[in-house]
């Protein structure tokens, strides 16, 4: 196999984040924004799990992507693996992972 059946037949457990704007808590981390008022994910959101594991169905686990989320290096807008633009600014994910390597790059050359 190619690993693929041990990640699907693991239990997942979805994390939780706390809404920096309104104050809202407990956001299921399967949510873009926070419901209350908008305010999307970003390089600063942290996640948490609840001392009660909030695990997913196997049926759920097999539609969620393992594949890590994605910084937009334009507008560091947090986006889904299996989206090819940003959802905030559009920005195609090669553009922005090749900006932000170019931006690394160029830092370290600065610090120099």
């Amino acid at each position: 196999g190619n690993g693929m059946e041990k990640l699907i037949s693991s239990k997942l457990i979805e994390g939780f984040f706390n809404c920096d704007r309104c104050g809202k808590k407990q956001i299921p981390a399967r949510f873009d924004s926070c419901p209350s008022c908008g305010n999307r994910r970003n390089e600063d959101t942290r996640y948490e799990l609840l001392d009660k594991h909030n695990y997913v169905s196997k049926e759920e686990a097999k539609k969620i992507d393992k594949r890590p989320d994605w910084l937009c290096s334009y507008c560091k807008n947090l986006n889904r693996a299996n989206s090819n633009n940003c959802s905030s600014c559009g920005a195609s994910k090669a553009e922005s992972r090749k900006k932000y390597f170019e931006n690394l790059e160029e830092n370290k050359m600065k610090k120099l």
